[in-house]
């Protein structure tokens, strides 16, 4: 089974949460928190952006929102060898990702001046890829 989820963000809104340093402590993971605080400030706004949206999508994938088992800083966006976004999952989202049996997750996050879009894709496999059909058996 094939899992999608998908955020879009407009940056005058994650500008004003990024503008605020306390914003990084309860969104980005620890990896994430260090590799901030080299940037430029413009750039880190937009990078943090990049990470939000990201993590909107993840969770979507999931089938899981923010309170509901995941904390923002369980999804953690790496950066792959060539620069693309590369998923660590901890605690209540790596939790979720072993219940769906998923195996890999693929990101894809793109900004604009005034709007980023993040698209997440994963494979389920086994017997947990199955979906109930009452949202609230899981």
């Amino acid at each position: 089974m094939m899992r999608v989820g998908i955020d879009v963000l407009e940056r005058s809104r994650s500008d004003r949460i990024f503008r605020t340093p306390k914003s990084h402590k309860w969104i980005l993971h620890r990896a994430e928190a260090e590799r901030v605080r080299s940037m430029a400030s413009d750039r880190a706004v937009e990078w943090c952006s990049g990470r939000l949206c990201g993590k909107e999508a993840v969770g979507k994938l999931l089938g899981r929102g923010y309170g509901q088992g995941l904390t923002w800083r369980d999804i953690e966006i790496a950066t792959g060898w060539f620069g693309e976004p590369a998923i660590v999952l901890h605690g209540g989202a790596r939790r979720r990702q072993d219940e769906l049996g998923i195996t890999e997750i693929q990101l894809s996050i793109s900004h604009q001046p005034s709007v980023v879009v993040a698209v997440a894709v994963a494979v389920a496999e086994g017997a947990a890829a199955e979906v109930s059909s009452d949202p609230l058996a899981s």
